[in-house]
């Protein structure tokens, strides 16, 4: 998977690095407060990293990410730690360069600050939701799905884990963090969906309707190539744009010599 995934950490009461496990060096460090590493408080018992206000300076709490890139579309395996709603304005992974392309949480309250929406989000798979539509369980952990909206999509240098632009910090359990760079198609949406649901324990979660409800996604090997749906064409449509997918996420190509 190309983008952000954290995984071996350094320091217990004080994390002082989260390492990214992509290839791209986009370690977390430089703790602000002291966001700690819990070996069993995460989903179904296993490691998260704990990120509170009041272990924070001055509430403020996280992690800053090295490089300078940009994360579209962000999957998250985290919870809130108080009952179900964010204690503060906050957010999971966030720039601190303005507020376009970001978002917050609203304070005591388990939906987005109206400040600036994401373009949309999902919980466990389900539904693609907008605007101020509330999320249901917050206090448990789950698979959060974020796409920000465009609004300025260039590279930043000051991504933090914990931390929204000016300062916002609240309460929360990460486990794993995924970014990439552009919104994916259908099929990486719903294979990252249930990897992550699967290799934390949270598959229950999922809607019975999911893809990998059941099973866990397979990466590689044999692939299935989806084409979206095209009206009836003549040869004077030409030309035209076939758009397909392929079930691994790798780009499709088709080259043809026939000219006739």
């Amino acid at each position: 998977l190309r983008g952000m995934r954290l995984y071996s950490v350094t320091g217990t009461t004080q994390i002082t690095e989260w390492k990214d496990k992509s290839g791209n060096l986009r370690h977390a460090g430089n703790p602000l407060g002291n966001p700690a590493y819990v070996s069993n408080a995460g989903p179904s018992g296993m490691p998260t990293v704990r990120i509170l206000r009041s272990a924070g300076s001055g509430n403020k709490c996280s992690l800053a990410i090295s490089g300078s890139f940009i994360a579209k579309e962000h999957y998250y395996v985290f919870r809130s730690t108080v009952s179900n709603k964010f204690d503060y304005y906050g957010a999971v992974l966030g720039h601190q360069v303005n507020r376009n392309s970001n978002y917050l949480w609203q304070h005591n309250q388990r939906y987005f600050h109206s400040n600036r929406y994401p373009a949309g989000y999902s919980q466990n798979g389900g539904v693609f939701s907008a605007g101020r539509t509330p999320m249901t369980t917050v206090n448990q952990f789950m698979v959060m799905r974020v796409v920000v909206d465009s609004q300025d999509l260039n590279p930043k240098s000051n991504y933090e884990i914990g931390r929204a632009h000016n300062n916002y910090t609240a309460s929360i359990e990460v486990s794993e963090i995924l970014g990439f760079s552009s919104e994916l198609p259908i099929a990486d949406r719903e294979k990252i969906e249930g990897y992550l649901a699967h290799k934390w324990g949270i598959e229950a979660l999922l809607p019975s309707t999911h893809k990998y409800a059941i099973s866990l996604p397979t990466f590689g090997g044999a692939q299935e190539i989806a084409f979206q749906p095209l009206s009836d064409k003549t040869p004077v449509s030409a030309p035209f744009t076939v758009v397909a997918e392929s079930s691994s996420g790798l780009p499709v190509t088709f080259e043809s010599n026939d000219t006739a």
